[in-house]
């Protein structure tokens, strides 16, 4: 005579079976499934749609998390890769535009963020200061990433060469 628990997962293995795994339906998914923290479960063993919360890896950044598979199974990369999780010296703005990150005024703005704690196309307004005539001025963090600069001078900050229009205005 079986065991509830036997039963239980015979019960499983055939819903899975008839229903495709996480790793049939979406392949890409395990790539991202955690190499150990998972125990004996892989993604040959859940459904697609489960609602169990597992761990997740990613070799390109290499960030650990945890969300529910289902939530996970159509996704194309990490939360830190895709821009929807900042990790500070991974993908903030400091580390993706160290060039720009450098004219945050930090006197002028709040400590609620900063260039280390938000994306490169984050919404987030604050203030800047040109390296160039000075000027302050409100800008997104997005639009900074874009190429925005100085609106008194011209400078923009693209890779660290200066615009032909800021060079203009000084007369050089």
């Amino acid at each position: 005579m079986k065991t509830n628990m036997e039963i239980q997962n015979l019960r499983t293995q055939t819903f899975i079976k008839n229903n495709g795994s996480l790793a049939d339906i979406y392949p890409n998914s395990v790539k991202f499934w955690h190499p150990f923290k998972n125990g004996i479960l892989t993604p040959y063993d859940v459904t697609a749609h489960a609602k169990t919360v597992v761990w997740w890896y990613c070799d390109t950044c290499g960030y650990e998390w945890q969300a529910s598979i289902l939530t996970r199974g159509k996704a194309k990369c990490c939360p830190v890769c895709c821009g929807q999780k900042v990790v500070t010296g991974i993908n903030d703005f400091a580390t993706m535009t160290p060039d720009i990150a450098l004219e945050w005024d930090y006197e002028k703005n709040n400590d609620d963020y900063s260039p280390l704690t938000v994306a490169s196309h984050s919404h987030k307004r604050g203030w800047w200061t040109c390296r160039y005539c000075g000027y302050s001025y409100k800008s997104t963090f997005e639009n900074r990433f874009l190429g925005e600069g100085c609106k008194i001078c011209g400078y923009r900050t693209v890779g660290e060469k200066v615009t032909d229009r800021a060079l203009k205005s000084n007369g050089s």
